[in-house]
C-alpha cells in the first residue's frame, strides 16, 4: 500500500478512518489513561504506602522519564519499521508494565513498573502522527491529528470518574489488571487493522538506511531553526500542561479547595471533557487555517493566551468554581500539539518520526522534570515553613512555571517562520 502522499489524494475515506485513525487514537486514548490515572489512585497510593508528595511526584513521574528516554529510538525504529509493528509491540509491553504494577508490593517496584508502562506507551501519540502522516493527504492532517488528541481527552475520562469508582469498589491492584488486559487488546486491534509497511516506496533504491544513516538524519534536524524555534514552546508549554493535568490539578483541588475524592474526580472529568472538545475545536480551526494557507502559528498563540488565564486563575485562587477553572484547562491545553504538524510539513514524510520523536523527548524531558519537580518545590516550601497554607505554596510553584511559559511563547513568537 503506498502513502497517499504519493497518489494526491485529499479525501479521508472510511478505509483509512477504520485502520489508520481509529486504531492509533485507541492506542493514544490507552496512554493518556496511563498518564493521568494515577492523580485518580493518588490517595489509595498515599494511604498504603506512606507517600509524601515528592515520593508521589516521583512514582508518577516515572512513566515520563521512561516515555522520554525512548523518544529517539523511537523514532528510528517508526520511521524503519513503520507504525503499525512498532507500536503494536511497544502496546504489549505497556501492558506487561501494568500488570507489574498491579502486583507491586512497594514504592521501588511500582516506580519501575510505571516506567515499564511509560516505555511501552512511548508510541502513543508519535505512531498516529506518524501514520497520519503517511497514510492522510496532507491537507487533512493537523484535523486528523486533533481528532487523535482528542482521543486522549476520552483517555483522562475514562481515568478519572470510572477508573475511582473502580477502584473504590474493586481497589487499585484490580483497575491496573483490568487496564493490562485492555492495553493488550489495542495492540492486537493496531497490529490488524493498520496498515501493513513504513510506507515507504519499496524498490531497491528506497530500501531502509542503516541505523547509522538514520542517526545522522537526526543531526541535521536538529540544526533547523524551525525546530529550536518551537522546541522551548512545547517542552514547557504542552510539558507543563501534562504534568499538572496528569497529577497536580487533583492535588491542588484536593489540598487548596479541600475538596473530597468525589468532587475532584468529577472535575477532572470536566477537564477530560474540555479538553476533549478543545481537540476538535482547535482542530477543525487548524484545518480551517491550514488550507487556507493562513499558517498554524497565531491557533497555537491563541490557544497558550486562553491556557494562561486559566493558570492564572488557578495560581491566585480565583473565586470561580473550580470545575471552570480547570474546564478552561482542559479547553486549551492542546493547542501546542499544532507544532507537530508544522515539523511534519518541514521535514516530510520521510523525517517526520525522528522530526517528532526528537521534539517529543524534549517535550516529555519538561514534564517529566516539572511534574516530580513541583512535588518537590511544595515539599522544600513546606519544610521551610514558607506561607501560611498550602495555597501560598501551589501559587509560588505554579506561578514560575506559568512565567517559563510566556517566556518561551516569546520565544516563539519571536523566532519562528511558517511556509506558506
Amino acid at each position: 500500500m503506498q502513502s497517499r502522499h504519493q497518489h494526491g489524494e485529499t479525501k479521508i475515506t472510511a478505509g483509512l478512518i477504520a485502520g489508520v485513525i481509529l486504531p492509533f487514537s485507541c492506542g493514544y486514548l490507552i496512554s493518556y489513561l496511563f498518564r493521568t490515572v494515577n492523580s485518580v489512585i493518588a490517595p489509595d497510593l498515599i494511604a498504603e504506602l506512606h507517600l509524601d508528595e515528592s515520593g508521589l511526584g516521583l512514582i508518577t513521574s516515572a512513566y515520563l522519564y521512561a516515555f522520554t528516554l525512548f523518544q529517539l529510538p523511537l523514532g528510528l525504529l517508526l520511521d524503519r519499521y513503520g507504525p503499525r509493528r512498532t507500536h503494536a509491540i511497544l502496546l504489549a509491553i505497556a501492558a506487561l508494565g501494568s500488570l507489574m504494577f498491579a502486583i507491586a508490593p512497594d514504592p521501588l517496584t511500582l516506580t519501575v513498573s510505571r516506567a515499564v508502562i511509560g516505555m511501552g506507551l512511548s508510541g502513543g501519540l508519535m505512531a498516529a502522527f506518524k501514520a497520519n502522516a503517511l497514510w492522510l493527504p496532507p491537507a487533512r492532517v493537523p484535523l486528523a491529528n486533533s481528532v487523535v488528541v482528542a482521543f486522549g481527552g476520552l483517555g483522562v475520562f475514562a481515568a478519572t470518574g470510572p477508573s475511582d469508582w473502580m477502584a473504590n469498589h474493586f481497589g487499585w491492584r484490580s483497575l491496573f489488571y483490568l487496564l493490562a488486559a485492555v492495553t493488550l487488546l489495542v495492540a492486537i486491534l493496531v497490529y490488524w487493522l493498520a496498515p501493513h509497511g513504513n510506507g515507504q516506496p519499496e524498490h531497491a533504491a528506497n530500501a531502509p538506511k542503516s541505523w547509522r544513516a538514520q542517526l545522522r538524519d537526526i543531526g541535521p534536524i536538529l540544526a533547523t531553526r524551525t525546530f529550536w524555534g518551537i522546541a522551548p514552546m512545547v517542552a514547557f508549554v504542552t510539558g507543563g500542561f501534562i504534568a499538572i493535568q496528569s497529577l497536580w490539578t487533583a492535588r491542588w483541588l484536593t489540598d487548596v479547595r479541600l475538596l473530597d475524592r468525589g468532587a475532584v474526580a468529577g472535575d477532572l472529568m470536566a477537564m477530560a471533557i474540555t479538553f476533549s472538545a478543545g481537540s476538535l475545536i482547535t482542530g477543525f480551526v487548524a484545518d480551517w487555517a491550514h488550507r487556507r494557507d493562513i499558517g498554524l502559528k497565531a491557533v497555537m498563540i491563541g490557544c497558550f493566551v486562553i491556557l494562561a488565564c486559566a493558570e492564572l486563575g488557578i495560581i491566585l485562587d480565583a473565586p470561580l468554581p473550580a470545575w471552570l477553572l480547570v474546564g478552561v484547562l482542559g479547553l486549551a491545553g492542546s493547542g501546542s500539539n499544532l507544532a507537530y504538524v508544522t515539523l511534519g510539513d518541514q521535514f516530510g514524510p520521510a523525517l517526520a518520526g525522528r522530526a517528532q520523536t526528537s521534539l517529543n523527548l524534549l517535550l516529555f524531558l519538561a514534564a517529566a522534570l516539572l511534574q516530580s519537580g513541583i512535588g518537590w518545590a511544595l515539599d522544600l516550601l513546606n519544610a521551610i515553613g514558607f506561607g501560611a497554607g498550602a495555597e501560598m505554596r501551589y501559587a509560588t510553584v505554579l506561578g514560575a512555571m506559568l512565567a517559563i511559559q510566556v517566556l518561551s511563547v516569546l520565544w516563539f513568537a519571536r523566532t519562528t517562520r511558517e511556509r506558506r
